[in-house]
């Protein structure tokens, strides 16, 4: 099996929930697959390279394979990666949002589950 495991690089830490990615990794013996959507036009900060290596601490044992994706459209983007490389699950955090976030905008995890073909896991932080 072949697992993705969409992540934004923000409060990598304190987010993550990793010990209930690597039970799934171990049980399922699958690999993993780190993907990140860069907005085309998007700088790379300091702090995202950070909390990059943290995520990379955290998971070094099961040696994901790690990819940025340019992609205006988060859901377009890990759709994409998903067929490229067959993946069999997609690990989401879904992330809280302000008031004025929730009543302008979709969420993106939401929007992925109603725009993909297969199964999205989403364990909150």
């Amino acid at each position: 099996r072949k697992i993705g495991f969409a992540c934004d690089y923000e409060k990598v830490i304190e987010s993550t929930p990793v010990e209930p990615l690597k039970k799934i990794i171990r049980d399922f013996n699958a690999e993993l697959y780190v993907l990140n959507i860069a907005f085309h036009d998007a700088e790379i900060s300091a702090e995202k390279i950070n909390e990059s290596m943290y995520i990379n601490v955290l998971l070094k044992e099961f040696n994901p394979a790690y990819q940025t994706i340019l992609s205006n459209d988060i859901t377009e983007g890990i759709n994409w990666f998903a067929e490229e490389q067959k993946l069999d699950w997609i690990f989401v955090i879904p992330k809280k949002h302000n008031l004025v976030d929730k009543m302008f905008s979709r969420s993106k995890t939401k929007e992925l589950l109603y725009q993909t073909t297969i199964p999205v896991l989403c364990i909150h932080e």
